[in-house]
């Protein structure tokens, strides 16, 4: 009865992976590329929901140009520095401690926001763009060494789908999410998302 379970396993995941078009030993790296991108952008997508509607909450639509100067000034600011130091360190383990930072400033932020309120917020707008920049770049740096220019033609397509699906289900799993525990604690699930990456 096992031996028909684990042929049956077998025979499934040959008929993926011909499906796919990939050759049987992509198909797990290439699985575990779609589910990190499919958190990354989950994160992405998750931050910017909650900055957005705090950030409108708290202020007028005209601070909005002032936010977004602030914004492309930060991150051009924070990516000339993490291209200083990125060559120095292996890609992964840069990816890793990212991750990290980024999720411990997420939840220093959740914790922060009954007390420092508006001024926080407009900290946490600036710092979701710097997140979402930072991690597509290391995300697509880390998969551009793990494969040739000519595989990556051909999988690359696979990989990035998991950001699309990721996209559209996002919005169900935040409604929910902020529903149950309140919207604040989006916080927590996007510096969860990012762990996952």
């Amino acid at each position: 009865m096992a031996e028909s379970g684990r042929t049956s396993r077998a025979s499934l995941v040959e008929a993926a992976t011909e499906w796919l078009g990939l050759k049987p030993d992509e198909l797990s790296l290439v699985g575990l590329l779609f589910l990190g991108f499919f958190f990354t952008v989950g994160a992405i997508s998750t931050g910017r929901t909650l900055r957005d509607s705090l950030f409108l909450a708290h202020f007028d639509k005209g601070s909005l140009s002032w936010v977004y100067l602030l914004q492309a000034l930060v991150v051009a600011s924070v990516s000339l520095g993490y291209a200083r130091v990125a060559d120095l360190v292996r890609k992964d383990r840069m990816a890793a401690g990212c991750a990290a930072l980024f999720a411990m400033v997420l939840i220093a932020i959740f914790f922060g926001l009954p007390h420092a309120g508006a001024p926080l917020i407009a900290v946490l707008y600036v710092f979701v763009e710097v997140l979402a920049s930072l991690s597509v770049i290391q995300f697509w740096n880390l998969a551009g060494e793990l494969f040739t220019p000519r595989e990556a033609k051909r999988l690359f397509g696979l990989v990035g789908a998991g950001g699309t699906i990721s996209a559209t289900l996002m919005g169900v799993v935040q409604g929910a999410w902020a529903r149950n525990w309140g919207s604040a604690s989006l916080l927590i699930l996007c510096s969860g998302l990012i762990l996952t990456t």
